[in-house]
């Protein structure tokens, strides 16, 4: 059989061709999800340092296409690699010039205010937090979005209990609970520790055995 040379020849120069792009940086770059979703897996991998960049980049790209939604939800992202990396301060600053920005009402804009709110609370803010949490909870509300409204309850009852205010925290636990989604457990252990804080003994043994019956038949 008559091997066609010229048909080798091209296949051969075309993945040549392919090899010397990649290599030179010719070939297609990344693009603002890539970017995103690398970010996304090293901060899961616990590297949020390079998360941070990888985000950065996403934020560059997203603006260079006029993406709005994308350049504010890169730019949450990255306040959250801060403060995994401790830096609070910086965090705020950017949460702060997040929220004050014209945006209608998103699940997104619910995650500026519940990450500024958590933000609020470590560094010591209370106030500040409590104003946060609960826009982000109205926010929430008005788009619908049971999961954010159940983290919004959840981080108010964080913090009320950071203040040792028991009674406001367990209201604020009790409702996260009443929402089937992901936080719904660790709404009832806070329910727990804070039916003990208050000296209910009984009612959270009563609630521990319960989460337990639940979590043995996940």
């Amino acid at each position: 059989e008559m091997i066609n040379w010229r048909f080798l020849f091209t296949v051969f120069w075309s993945c040549l061709l392919v090899v010397v792009l990649q290599c030179s940086g010719w070939a297609q770059p990344p693009t603002a999800q890539s970017w995103n979703e690398q970010g996304r897996q090293q901060f899961e991998q616990g590297q949020p340092e390079l998360a941070l960049e990888s985000w950065k980049k996403a934020e560059k790209a997203y603006r260079d296409r006029q993406d709005q939604i994308g350049t504010f939800g890169s730019q949450l992202n990255q306040a959250k690699a801060l403060e995994a990396l401790g830096f609070h301060r910086r965090a705020q600053q950017l949460l702060e010039q997040l929220t004050s920005t014209q945006q209608p009402d998103s699940a997104l804009k619910a995650n500026q205010f519940l990450t500024l709110g958590k933000n609020q609370r470590l560094i010591g803010n209370f106030t500040a937090s409590q104003t946060a949490l609960t826009k982000s909870l109205e926010i929430a509300r008005t788009v619908q979005s049971s999961s954010d409204i159940q983290a919004a309850l959840l981080q108010l009852g964080n913090t009320a209990v950071a203040q040792q205010q028991w009674h406001a925290a367990l209201k604020f636990f009790q409702q996260a609970a009443t929402y089937s989604e992901n936080l719904q457990r660790a709404a009832e252990l806070q329910q727990v520790k804070t039916l003990i804080n208050l000296d209910r003994a009984t009612e959270a043994e009563q609630a521990l055995r319960l989460l337990k019956s639940k979590l043995v038949k996940q």
